[in-house]
C-alpha cells in the first residue's frame, strides 16, 4: 500500500529478552485478571469489578503492544505499572477484616473464633499486605526504570511517520 507505514521496530534493532519476558508476563496476568474480573462483574456488578476489569484489559493491551515493540505500549505499560503500584498500596492501607457478626451473618451460624482473635490476625494481615504491596511497587519501579533506558527505548518506534 503506497504511503502506508507500519509501526514496527527498525529491522536491525535487537529485541531484548527483558521486554519479551515482561510482555508475556503482562499478557498472561492481564488475560487471567480480565477473566477473573469479568466473572466478578457478571456475578456481582460493582464499580470495583468494573475498574478491575478495565485495568486488567489495559494491562493486556499494553503488554501485547509491548511485545510488538510499540512505543505507545511502552509508555502505556509504564502507566499501568504506576497505577497498579499506587492502587496496591492504597488497598493495603485500607485493608480491613470483617467483624465476627458480619461473618456469622454471612455463614448463617456462630463461628468458633472470638473478635479479639480476628483483630489480632487483622493487624498481622494488614502489615503483611503493606509489606507485600510495597515490595511489588518497588519491583514495578525497577521495571519502569529499565523500560525508560535508552537501550530499551531504541527497540521501540514512535509510530507511523510521513
Amino acid at each position: 500500500m503506497e504511503g502506508h507505514v507500519t509501526e514496527t521496530a527498525p529491522p536491525n534493532s535487537p529485541r531484548s529478552a527483558f521486554v519479551s519476558v515482561i510482555a508475556w508476563l503482562g499478557i498472561i496476568s492481564g488475560a487471567s485478571g480480565a477473566l477473573v474480573f469479568l466473572a466478578l462483574l457478571v456475578l456481582n456488578p460493582a464499580m470495583s469489578s468494573t475498574v478491575g476489569f478495565l485495568s486488567a484489559v489495559a494491562g493486556l493491551v499494553t503488554s501485547y503492544g509491548l511485545w510488538k515493540r510499540r512505543e505507545w505500549a511502552r509508555q502505556g505499560f509504564i502507566l499501568v505499572l504506576a497505577y497498579s503500584s499506587v492502587m496496591g498500596l492504597w488497598e493495603a492501607l485500607r485493608f480491613r477484616v470483617p467483624r465476627i457478626s458480619e461473618l456469622e451473618a454471612a455463614a448463617g451460624q456462630q463461628l468458633a473464633v472470638s473478635q479479639a482473635q480476628v483483630d489480632a490476625l487483622a493487624s498481622t494481615l494488614r502489615l503483611f499486605a503493606l509489606v507485600l504491596s510495597t515490595l511489588v511497587a518497588l519491583f514495578n519501579v525497577l521495571i519502569i526504570i529499565k523500560l525508560r533506558t535508552k537501550r530499551v527505548r531504541d527497540e521501540f518506534t514512535s509510530g507511523p511517520t510521513a
